[in-house]
């Protein structure tokens, strides 16, 4: 509950949070750290702007869920509506089919940044959030799908999430059995609604409960897949063999997935794959409350095959048990302070070590307790002493 004692400037809009300096600085890393990996595997970075012109009205969701949009605002100078972005995965999209359309394919981009969003689903209220990702543009065969999940986990393995759950999918599965019932569309609509909501009653009452054994296509992706080459139609064939192309490829590249993975499957999944047009995946980790990351297969506004991954900070801080301080900040146990006394030249070495330091600007009565108030866990009193624990 928000505290009443605050006065009303320090009120923030709801899905909106200030980091301090534990989480703060947890996603300077995992920034750093996922971009690394991508530049090792040869993905080049780059920084779409916050906003674009927004050409098109929003689009209602297919699958019933609640919208989310963008915000959107007049631009002065224009005198367009621009929308602030809610998804970077576009945005390297339109750069691939503009500024990179003559660069060689398959082209390989990273970014990172903020987005924003105009509503915050129920079990994941925050409206803005760090986006980091990679895009393989040009190419969505089966071995750029490997690469893309295999990178995505090599960058949670090295972000510090160790014990993953690849859940795989196909972002249209649902449609196209929909498709071939000939349903009306107050009925189709009602059961897009409720293989959202996974409402079993609403779809039992639909074609005469044809479509229940999608709500059942969940757990261990081997056994899901067996289990829905008998129970699914035949139209569902092809992405159900593109689908088991896809675990025995990861199977046969296990050495390269973090130990403790597990390869899953939701075939009923289709929420926040609204671009996605075929293999799709999202990715769990124990302590986040909803998925870390997704990725698939998809299409740019030009139509060139196009697949990757992104990840969320917010969930990637629950995932690595990172809380943040409430009310004051936490002593870090890398910082020193340093006496008035000690010369500008003496903290330059030290930072030089590694060391944060944290200069007096007079003289406390009391250098230990002046080290203790300004949460720093080591002290320093001369140019010849060396930093000691409090």
């Amino acid at each position: 509950m928000q505290d009443s004692r605050l006065s009303d400037s320090a009120l923030l809009p709801s899905g909106f949070a200030d980091l301090l300096r534990r989480q703060a600085s947890t996603e300077f890393t995992l920034r750093t750290t996922i971009l690394s990996r991508c530049a090792a595997w040869g993905y080049a970075l780059v920084r779409p702007p916050l906003c674009e012109f927004a050409d098109k009205p929003p689009s209602p969701p297919e699958d019933g869920s609640a919208e989310v949009s963008a915000f959107r605002f007049l631009d002065p100078v224009s005198h367009r509506i621009l929308a602030l972005r809610e998804d970077m995965t576009p945005q390297v999209a339109r750069l691939a089919d503009s500024r990179l359309k003559q660069a060689p394919r398959p082209l390989r981009l990273c970014y990172a940044g903020e987005v924003l969003r105009t509503n915050a689903r129920q079990i994941d209220h925050e409206r803005q959030r760090l986006q980091i990702g990679a895009e393989l543009i040009g190419d969505d065969s089966l071995a750029a799908q490997v690469e893309i999940i295999l990178l995505t986990s090599e960058c949670l393995a090295a972000a510090g999430v160790k014990t993953l759950s690849v859940d795989l999918a196909w972002s249209r599965l649902s449609h196209l059995w929909l498709d071939s019932l000939s349903l009306s569309p107050a009925e189709e609509a009602n059961a897009r609604t409720a293989l959202a909501a996974r409402d079993e009653a609403t779809l039992g009452q639909i074609a005469k409960g044809a479509l229940l054994p999608l709500l059942q296509a969940a757990g261990t992706a081997r056994e899901v897949l067996a289990q829905a080459q008998a129970a699914f139609p035949k139209v569902l064939a092809e992405p159900l063999a593109a689908l088991e192309q896809l675990v025995a490829r990861l199977e046969g590249e296990s050495d390269s997935l973090p130990p403790e993975t597990r390869l899953t499957a939701d075939l009923a999944e289709s929420r926040d794959f609204s671009y996605q047009t075929g293999p799709a995946f999202s990715i769990f980790a124990p302590a986040a409350r909803t998925e870390v990351g997704r990725g698939g297969v998809y299409r740019t506004a030009q139509g060139e095959a196009a697949c990757g991954f992104s990840v969320y900070g917010h969930q990637l801080r629950r995932a690595l048990g990172v809380q943040d301080e409430v009310q004051t900040l936490e002593a870090n146990p890398n910082a020193v302070y340093a006496a008035a006394a000690v010369s500008f030249a003496r903290c330059a070495e030290l930072r030089a070590e590694g060391w944060s330091v944290v200069r007096g600007l007079d003289k406390p009565p009391d250098p230990v307790a002046e080290a203790k108030r300004l949460n720093c866990a080591h002290y320093l009193l001369s140019d010849k002493d060396k930093p000691r624990p409090l």
